[in-house]
């Protein structure tokens, strides 16, 4: 995304900032616009199926959790300890 130029940085902005600001109010990760936009090429990185991701290592930080829950439309659950 860091790629993007012009019209497609500008959406690409915003769909992450409106899909943090709900992620931080009510917990939602999904956008009925965005997800269809800027991040169904993502989600398709993996297959396009992804419905939760795990990580069962070392804690990562809240800022990269909520990035993986926004790009790939899912929900993210960490295990460790």
């Amino acid at each position: 995304m860091k790629e993007a130029t012009g019209c497609k940085a500008t959406i690409a902005a915003k769909a992450i900032a409106t899909k943090k600001e709900s992620l931080e109010k009510t917990g939602q990760y999904t956008h009925w616009l965005y997800d269809k936009l800027v991040f169904s090429k993502m989600k398709a990185i993996l297959g396009g199926n992804v419905e939760m991701m795990i990580t069962a290592s070392a804690p990562i930080s809240k800022e990269v959790k909520e990035f993986l829950k926004i790009a790939f439309c899912c929900g993210f659950a960490e295990a460790y300890g």
